[in-house]
């Protein structure tokens, strides 16, 4: 009887045992409440990247460095929105001031949010790139370019981090990104974007990392401006020789406007110096 006691003991145990186990997997659902604080982190996330974007976006110039220190160029930069729908993307054309039409940078840069504080930056060449010179003044004109036409530049990517005063700093890999521009093994970039300003850094290096392009100084300082004004270019005047038509046009000018009191009486007293003239 004792062993029958025990034996209901021991099933009473282990059944209030599953019971508890059982109505705490229910409870769980409350951790449904997680979505929400995503959300914010989500909505904190797009608010970062949308900042960056609206500041990094627009036309530079390094007008005044180039005019204090002439041993930087006066280069411009275009910096355009495209492709709205399909994310954060870039056209960008960099190009001496005075060669506008020969851009040395043609590139499509693509911007994600990596978490609450660091945005990246990847670079794209663009195939026949070329065809595309220009075409940041009508930014619809690249829905007809698609990814297909793209290649990721591997281990160029620019990591982005916001700093206290809401200024961005941006870095690429230190031998990660190779270049053969004028001998080089390999390019690196630092970028500081603040509102209406970016410092730009690109420096290549050869396999004794040495620098062989690039400044060596620091970085070129490109102030944010509303239009890039065009460089001034002086016509070319041509002196055309005088035809044998338009000769007889300026012979013929002072006769007509000769009055015609004074032509009458050159007529009735010599007629006939008058025709020789």
């Amino acid at each position: 009887m004792k062993k029958i006691i025990i034996f209901l003991l021991i099933v009473s145990l282990t059944t209030s045992c599953k019971t508890d186990s059982t109505s705490t997997s229910i409870s769980l659902p409350s951790k449904k409440s997680a979505p929400v604080a995503k959300s914010k982190t989500v909505a904190n996330d797009l608010k970062l990247l949308n900042d960056f974007f609206s500041n990094m976006q627009g036309n530079y110039s390094s007008k005044n460095q180039s005019k204090t220190d002439k041993t930087y160029y006066y280069i411009t930069l275009r910096m355009t929105p495209i492709w709205k729908n399909k994310g954060n993307y870039m056209y960008v054309e960099q190009s001496l001031f005075n060669k506008q039409n020969k851009p040395y940078r043609i590139k499509i840069y693509k911007y994600i949010q990596k978490n609450n504080n660091e945005i990246i930056n990847e670079i794209y060449g663009i195939k026949n790139e070329q065809k595309w010179i220009g075409k940041y003044k009508n930014p619809k004109l690249f829905d007809a370019l698609s990814e297909k036409d793209l290649e990721l530049k591997q281990g160029c990517e620019v990591i982005f981090k916001r700093e206290k005063d809401s200024s961005f700093t941006g870095k690429s890999g230190r031998k990660t990104c190779s270049s053969e521009l004028r001998g080089a093994e390999y390019a690196t970039s630092k970028i500081t974007l603040t509102k209406g300003k970016m410092i730009a850094w690109d420096q290549g290096f050869d396999k004794r990392n040495k620098q062989v392009w690039g400044a060596t100084k620091g970085g070129y300082i490109l102030e944010k401006i509303i239009e890039v004004p065009k460089p001034k270019i002086k016509p070319k005047t041509e002196v055309k020789p005088k035809t044998k038509t338009e000769s007889k046009i300026a012979v013929a000018k002072p006769v007509v406007k000769s009055s015609t009191k004074t032509t009458s009486k050159v007529v009735v007293k010599t007629p006939a110096k008058t025709i020789a003239k």
